[in-house]
């Protein structure tokens, strides 16, 4: 899953002459994108399995900055994290390999042939954590090519 997020500048001329938007995009972005990486991180839901935070783990980010623009594209590299973010339908599960379904709850051990889910509700994290973050994005954009960071 991925979400970008995409500032554009203009080049400056006259009194700006010496004003570099790829510069102060970038210094920007080294900013900014830990930071709302890091504001994902703690929007998603930690499982209880085997891979415990394996989902939060996997949230990163990328820039690209142009002559003009800055580009931030957050993702989520979890097999999960669609059926997280997206929720799921009512659906059976059933064994690919053996003979039984098999788990445990720390005090009994069960097994099955088939259960039935009851499906889970989206929990979009990802889009929640940008658009919190996202005046402070602004601002600190706005700072960035103004004043610089």
């Amino acid at each position: 899953m991925d979400t970008p997020i995409v500032f554009k500048g203009r080049v400056g001329t006259g009194l700006f002459r010496d004003f570099s938007f790829p510069v102060r995009a970038r210094a920007w972005a080294d900013v900014v994108g830990p930071a709302v990486t890091e504001a994902i991180r703690r929007e998603a839901p930690i499982s209880s399995g085997r891979d415990a935070g394996g989902l939060r783990r996997s949230v990163d980010f990328s820039a690209h900055v142009t002559r003009n623009r800055v580009f931030l594209d957050f993702h989520v590299n979890s097999p999960v994290a669609e059926f997280i973010i997206k929720g799921t339908q009512p659906h059976e599960i059933r064994p690919r390999n053996k003979n039984a379904l098999h788990w445990s709850d720390g005090h009994s051990e069960f097994f099955a042939k088939v259960v039935h889910h009851p499906g889970t509700k989206p929990n979009d994290f990802l889009t929640r954590a940008v658009e919190y973050m996202t005046p402070w994005m602004r601002e600190t954009f706005r700072m960035a090519v103004t004043e610089g960071l």
